[in-house]
């Protein structure tokens, strides 16, 4: 396709459920961390979507469990066909926490568990990766393979996050170890993550689609 034939509209989510304006998920959150034994001041990596291989979690762990310290943790937040591999695998680590199938509705909160979220998939068929939107409109910062179709749009390396070497155990950990030798700008990459999805949402996709339908219609 040649650039007169090529429109673009962003993959996007309903941004504004997961921004939570209102602040209410914020507190959620940190009471459910509590709750996990999990304090303000350590950090949570944060896996959300169906425990499979083509999303890696079983990845995600063995990179997780190469981290020297224990003032950070790993959530994953739902299920599938490893699920049961990796709690065995996980059995004797304090700060590894699985909650299971989460309902769409509770995400905003789940994203918020997490200082950063991260999507290791080895593929294939990883096309795009939504959850990296909703993290994002959740205003966190991003760890994703270059295996996540959304990589070349919605991560900006070292500003709101990193791309790393899919089926890579040593490269996600050196990524892992990055974002906690950097904890104090987390949150500030976050806001970043936040200030790239604002144009990623389903008025500005529909309000593009219907432009191009008129511009061949007319």
């Amino acid at each position: 396709f040649d650039d007169h034939t090529l429109y673009w509209a962003p993959h996007s989510i309903d941004k504004d459920r997961f921004e939570d304006e209102s602040g209410e998920r914020a507190p959620e959150a940190r009471k459910w961390r509590r709750e996990l034994g999990i304090d303000d001041d350590e950090v949570v990596f944060l896996f959300a979507g169906k425990l499979g291989a083509k999303k890696a979690p079983d990845l995600l762990l063995d990179a997780y469990q190469q981290l020297a310290g224990n003032r950070h943790h790993l959530v994953l937040a739902g299920s599938g066909p490893l699920e049961k591999e990796l709690q065995e695998q996980a059995s004797q680590e304090a700060n590894v926490h699985f909650l299971g199938f989460q309902n769409q509705s509770r995400m905003p909160t789940v994203y918020r568990l997490g200082d950063v979220f991260v999507l290791p998939s080895r593929g294939p068929g990883e096309t795009w990766g939504l959850a990296v939107n909703e993290a994002m409109a959740c205003r966190r910062p991003v760890v994703v393979s270059d295996r996540v179709g959304c990589a070349p749009d919605l991560v900006d390396e070292g500003q709101n996050g990193y791309v790393c070497e899919a089926a890579s155990t040593e490269r996600l950990a050196q990524t892992l170890r990055a974002c906690l030798e950097n904890r104090e700008r987390l949150s500030e990459m976050g806001q970043v993550s936040h200030t790239m999805i604002q144009d990623w949402s389903i008025e500005n996709e529909s309000r593009r689609i219907a432009g191009a339908l008129d511009e061949h219609l007319q």
